[in-house]
């Protein structure tokens, strides 16, 4: 073979990869466009609502996707890709634009603290998390995944938050609520569904009480658990609906802000958002960044303003903590 012909043959032979190429990222681009679509259509079935919490993944994806397709002159599936990728931007943009103003008279209101975690049951890094929660100088802890072994190891927090009620579960489903402030009582009942006990604590110090609810969801992995995750969302919500005091919902909630089910818990329970304004700051899977989605929440009612809102370090969970700051508006 003479020179000549094995450089037409190296060519030809980059040509071929070259149109592979082209074709793979068209499949792939048009597969993710189906399923940022297909998100949207939750209430259809379970595979659909799965599709809607990776939102953000879509939107990197196709923007990503479009430009390149745009370098190489594939102008109309650029053109898609981009539109789409646009569509779920402008859809997130009220997670960085706050929807309210802080309130002037808030600014000499206390400003309080509330942490939450699902701390793992694998997790055996029991002392790190225990450090983390102490140095956090939080005024409530609210922790999901407890069972005996980190009901015993949360033992020294006991003296820095001396009004708590642990309810240690040997599956994912064992609660935890500490204190620094006392607490008027707490209550723990069960939602439908087999999702785990919630625990409810009554703040009556001051002219303004507190109601802070702390509960974990059945995660979606079948059609079934799915079911009971919705049931005991709206159950949640109309139990939120129906209290006089200002209120805060903590939990994982197997639940990413983009399904029509979070929707219909934001609406019929009256909360809000604590992420709008402060940012995506998503929190599952802790160590794969590029899978990771928003599925733990701090829900306020209207009377509650959102100072500040953080993502806390890893800390060998599977979950990464959330930090809010909040304060009560007079």
């Amino acid at each position: 073979m003479t020179s000549n012909e094995q450089s037409d043959r190296e060519i030809s032979q980059f040509h071929r990869i070259r149109i592979w190429a082209w074709r793979l990222l068209s499949v792939a681009t048009v597969s993710i466009i189906f399923f940022a679509v297909a998100g949207l259509l939750g209430r259809l079935g379970w595979a659909f609502e799965l599709l809607s919490h990776f939102r953000v993944q879509y939107c990197v994806l196709l923007g990503l996707a479009g430009i390149v397709l745009a370098c190489g002159k594939r102008g109309k599936l650029a053109c898609f890709s981009g539109i789409t990728a646009v569509a779920g931007v402008l859809s997130l943009l009220p997670f960085w634009i706050s929807d309210t103003q802080q309130p002037a008279s808030s600014k000499s209101q206390r400003q309080w603290r509330v942490v939450l975690f699902n701390v793992h049951t694998a997790n055996t890094n029991h002392t790190r998390v225990v450090e983390f929660l102490s140095n956090t100088n939080a005024d409530f802890v609210v922790l999901l995944e407890v069972n005996n072994s980190w009901a015993r190891s949360l033992e020294p927090l006991k003296a820095a938050y001396p009004h708590f009620e642990i309810t240690p579960r040997p599956g994912a489903f064992g609660i935890a609520m500490f204190s620094r402030v006392p607490i008027a009582r707490f209550e723990q009942f069960q939602f439908a569904g087999a999702g785990g006990p919630t625990i409810v604590a009554r703040i009556d110090r001051g002219p303004r009480p507190l109601t802070i609810v702390a509960t974990h969801t059945l995660p979606p992995i079948s059609p079934s658990y799915a079911a009971q995750r919705n049931q005991h969302l709206s159950d949640l919500a109309e139990y939120c609906s129906r209290q006089e005091n200002e209120v805060i919902v903590l939990g994982d909630l197997n639940i990413t802000s983009w399904s029509p089910f979070f929707d219909d818990l934001i609406t019929n329970s009256g909360l809000r958002d604590s992420r709008l304004g402060h940012g995506i700051q998503p929190s599952w899977p802790a160590r794969r960044w590029p899978s990771r989605i928003p599925i733990d929440h701090c829900l306020v009612s209207s009377g509650i303003f959102v100072r500040d809102r953080k993502i806390g370090q890893d800390l060998a969970s599977d979950h990464l903590p959330v930090i809010v700051d909040f304060s009560l508006t007079p």
